[in-house]
This record gives structure tokens, C-alpha cells and sequence, in this order.
């Protein structure tokens, strides 16, 4: 077992499903609005509080007084093309640490890291993230074209987006320090994308999840003087992605997950591990 991959949650158990895409194909602009919109809606939920950014313009408020401000700072994102949002479901502030809504959706790019966006729904609304995927895989690839990711549960009171963005949390109640393999983790990760720019999309890992999808460039990554592809459709399942000639989907059981993230961790492809990322 490898440890820091999610923080120690000292009973906190409650679980966030949640589905991370990175570097996607297709440009973003005022129109996610109804991608958003929709996406609540079918999780039975209605967005609430919207937050954004663009350069040196921000929002924060109701989501009905600032959507037409948040997502018109897509249509004028600037030469650095820099933007980030977050539209949350009802406020739960007082429930919840740093996941205060059953829903959340967050995007976000900036000079120091990629292109990134995720799906943070509560385990009280949906049953698994197989069923997030199925749920919403046609949306993303109409939305974003093709992209890398993974979808897993993650302990919502140590908040997703938090994560997202390679932030340490300590909720309430849980000592400072007591996560330090997690919030080196997740550092590590951060300053080999901020500092050295290795990517997900560029054929890495952030980490193994029970669904990974894949490019092109993963399957062609080295491993055990290899591509990694053989390694691949030897362990797990992986499946094509339909109406896709360069996006995978890398299935693993909670058995086979362990086993690979051993097998993985100091291959160089694992942008999290302490192990210096592969030169290409």
C-alpha cells in the first residue's frame, strides 16, 4: 500500500465520486453554461453559488446573479487564455468542511498548470464512479473533446477541488501534520507541473485510479523496456472509447489497483511519486 494517495480521514468517511479530466481537445467559452446546467440537472440538483476569474476580473455570488459574468469571462479570457471557475450546489457550509454542496463542478487553467476540470458529486446521490462515468461520458467528449483523467471516491470533507488544485486541507478536528505523506504527495505532483511542466495529457499519471482514461501517449510510454500497452492489456481492462481514435479507458478492480500502483509508482510515469519523472 502506497501511502499519501488520499489523506487519513480519522473517521471522516463520507465520500465525494469524482470524475478529473485534463488537457481536452476542444476550446472553452461562454457555451459550458448549458453543459453546467445540464449537469446538475441530471443529478437532480440545481446550481447555486458560482465563483470566478479571468486575469485580473473576479465573481463570487448567488449562481443566478453571477453565471452571465463568470461565463462571459470565457469569451474574453485575454492572450494568457487564464480562467478558472466553480459552481457549487446548495451551501452546506456548516455540514461539511471543504465540500459545503452535494454538487460541484470546477475548471480551471493558469500559467503554472494545465488545462483541468472535475465532477465532484456526493455519495448520497449517485451510487459509484462507474455510474458518474456512464452518467456523463457522452457530455465531456461533446463539451471537450478528448482528454486524460480518472474518476474515484475521494473523502469530500478534505475537499475534491482542493485536491484538484494540489491544496492541503485540514478539517476541523484533525491535527496539523497528520496527513504529511498525502500533502507531500500532492506537492510533489504540483511542483513537477508548475516548475518542470510535465503534464498528465504529455503521456503521465497523476495517480492510478479504479478508471483511468488514457491517450495515445500513455500507451506508448516506456515501462519494462516496453510500451506501456503491453503492460496495460495485461492487467485490468481496457476499452476503446467510442467515437474516439486516441482516448482509452483503463478499468481496474480494487485487487489489480493495488497491485499496479506498486508496479507503477517508481516507473517515472507517476507524476505524485517520489520518483524523479521519466525524460522524454
Amino acid at each position: 500500500m502506497i501511502d499519501g494517495i488520499q489523506p487519513k480521514t480519522f473517521g471522516r468517511d463520507k465520500q465525494a465520486y469524482c470524475l478529473m479530466i485534463f488537457g481536452w481537445t476542444k476550446p472553452v467559452d461562454s457555451s459550458i453554461q448549458t453543459f453546467v446546467e445540464n449537469l446538475f440537472a441530471k443529478l437532480g440538483s440545481k446550481p447555486m453559488i458560482g465563483t470566478g476569474h479571468s486575469n485580473d476580473a473576479n465573481s463570487h455570488g448567488s449562481y443566478n446573479r453571477v453565471k452571465r459574468r463568470i461565463f462571459g469571462f470565457l469569451d474574453n479570457k485575454g492572450i494568457s487564455g487564464e480562467f478558472g471557475f466553480r459552481i457549487r450546489s446548495e451551501n452546506l457550509e456548516n455540514l461539511i468542511n471543504f465540500f459545503p454542496c452535494d454538487v460541484e463542478f470546477v475548471a480551471n487553467k493558469s500559467s503554472n498548470h494545465p488545462k483541468q476540470a472535475q465532477i465532484s458529486v456526493s455519495d448520497e446521490l449517485i451510487s459509484s464512479p462507474p455510474y458518474l462515468v456512464d452518467l456523463f461520458m457522452e457530455d465531456l467528449l461533446q463539451e471537450f473533446g478528448e482528454f486524460c483523467g480518472g474518476c474515484w471516491s475521494f473523502p469530500s470533507q478534505f475537499g475534491p477541488a482542493a485536491y484538484l488544485s494540489s491544496l492541503g486541507t485540514i478539517p476541523n478536528g484533525v491535527n496539523w501534520g497528520a496527513n504529511r505523506a498525502y500533502s507531500n504527495r500532492i506537492t510533489r505532483y504540483r511542483d513537477n507541473v508548475w516548475k518542470k511542466g510535465i503534464t498528465p495529457s504529455s503521456g503521465y499519471f497523476r495517480e492510478i485510479y479504479p478508471i483511468n482514461f488514457l491517450l495515445l501517449t500513455h500507451l506508448n510510454m516506456p515501462f519494462r523496456n516496453k510500451a506501456l500497452s503491453n503492460y496495460i492489456e495485461s492487467h485490468g481492462e481496457l476499452i476503446e472509447i467510442k467515437n474516439s481514435k486516441t482516448m482509452f479507458r483503463w478499468n481496474l478492480t480494487t485487487d489489480m489497483l493495488i497491485n499496479v500502483r506498486h508496479d507503477l509508482e517508481n516507473s517515472g510515469l507517476i507524476i505524485s511519486s517520489e520518483t524523479e519523472p521519466l525524460s522524454m
